[in-house]
């Protein structure tokens, strides 16, 4: 869907940005900071002035830091109050306030505000500059959590019930919290952007009405990896299959499919070994106390977070990687980060991933709930390295082709200079 805004000064040139997100290096290194991180550099190299307008935690310094074009603020609270305070909070609201009207930004680019910086940001951001973008990097402008519901699950109905909020919010239910978002992004944002066709069409249906896509772009300059053989050695991952998985410990992220495949498939094969970069200790004390976990727990190999260049050095000697979500998904960065690394992926076909996986060319794409063909998939890769090479050599051409940064941002600017 192609939309056209129509900027206050009618120019992109040598605009001055401001970049909201709840968290930016070094204050936070989750994937949507350091996604914010991507922006602020590569709108700085088109010549742009940009500031980014963050948040820390009090008990680390209860005053506003600046730090080069780095301006956090102290914001906390009780999170389970996340769905009131998220909308407006009186204290955040005054120091947005006092920066905005400092800074008078030609636009305000904001990303994830929905637990800091709150929505409330957006409408005095309106007040300094007309010219405003939110890139949605999940649903939960929608939605209390992920969408996950049976509805949408077998249907591909991403609609949310006021039934689904109830369910997924519990205790913390907000009557107005989604009625205030959307007003706010329908009346006081220029455009929201999703990072895939299918988040667009779960914003749409559920009122948020002037959205676009722009998937996201890497970095194809890969960072200098570990010692692939310090990194095998480390792990005992010599002469072994690999399937990697990078992620969170949850059922709505396929942990509870991974583990199950993988049961049929070290039965086949018990040279294969499940190397799970997340949460150690998490991993390890789901596996260990499963029905399965003493059979299948001296194949795991559990890194913990690992950094890039580890990362990479993981990619490299993978054989396989997977992302088996089970819940609308709304990108996946992994998976064009296997690709350029020139790994064949298995991945969910809920949400974004099989706008980026080409079926049968660069991976699979399936339905992780049926667990035979899931393990099947795997399977099939694991036993034919040549098909597995082919698949990969195919990913990193498509990675490249279509998911780069400079991709990205061009975008991004088509909207700025529309």
């Amino acid at each position: 869907m192609k939309v056209t805004t129509s900027w206050d000064d009618g120019t992109a040139e040598d605009m001055k940005i401001a970049l909201l997100n709840d968290s930016y290096p070094p204050y936070g290194n989750d994937s949507v900071a350091n996604m914010t991180k991507v922006f602020a550099d590569e709108y700085t190299k088109k010549g742009h002035d940009v500031i980014v307008i963050t948040t820390h935690r009090k008990k680390d310094n209860p005053t506003i830091q600046r730090r080069d074009n780095v301006i956090s603020i102290p914001v906390s609270y009780r999170i389970s109050l996340r769905h009131w305070l998220s909308l407006y909070n009186p204290a955040v609201a005054k120091m947005m306030k006092d920066i905005l009207k400092e800074e008078q930004p030609d636009v305000v680019h904001a990303h994830n505000i929905h637990t800091y910086l709150t929505y409330h940001s957006l409408r005095i951001a309106k007040r300094y500059t007309k010219n405003i973008i939110l890139t949605a990097h999940d649903c939960m402008s929608v939605h209390y959590g992920r969408i996950a519901t049976e509805k949408y699950l077998d249907d591909n109905n991403p609609k949310i019930s006021i039934f689904d909020q109830w369910h997924s919010s519990g205790l913390q239910w907000n009557p107005f919290r989604n009625y205030y978002i959307r007003n706010t992004l329908n009346k006081y944002v220029n455009i929201v952007v999703a990072v895939s066709k299918e988040q667009e069409k779960a914003l749409r249906i559920n009122g948020i009405t002037n959205t676009t896509f722009i998937h996201n772009g890497i970095n194809l300059q890969m960072q200098q990896t570990s010692s692939t053989k310090d990194f095998i050695q480390k792990y005992s991952l010599l002469n072994k299959k690999i399937i990697l998985f990078a992620g969170r410990l949850s059922e709505d992220k396929g942990a509870n499919v991974l583990l199950s495949a993988f049961q049929k498939i070290h039965e086949h094969m018990p040279d294969v070994v499940l190397l799970l970069v997340g949460n150690k200790q998490k991993w390890e004390s789901h596996i260990r106390n499963s029905k399965t976990g003493k059979r299948i727990l001296p194949a795991c190999r559990f890194t913990d977070y690992l950094s890039s260049e580890e990362m990479q050095a993981a990619y490299s000697i993978a054989d396989v990687v997977t992302t088996p979500s089970v819940y609308l998904e709304p990108f996946l960065l992994v998976n064009i980060e296997a690709m350029l690394a020139s790994k064949p992926v298995v991945t969910t076909k809920y949400g974004g991933p099989s706008e980026v996986v080409e079926h049968n060319k660069t991976g699979f794409i399936c339905d992780p709930r049926d667990k035979e063909a899931y393990a099947n998939h795997l399977l099939d890769l694991l036993t034919h390295p040549d098909k597995a090479k082919k698949m990969g050599i195919a990913g990193e051409k498509r990675a490249k082709t279509f998911f780069s940064t400079h991709c990205m941002i061009e975008k991004y600017m088509q909207i700025l200079k529309n």
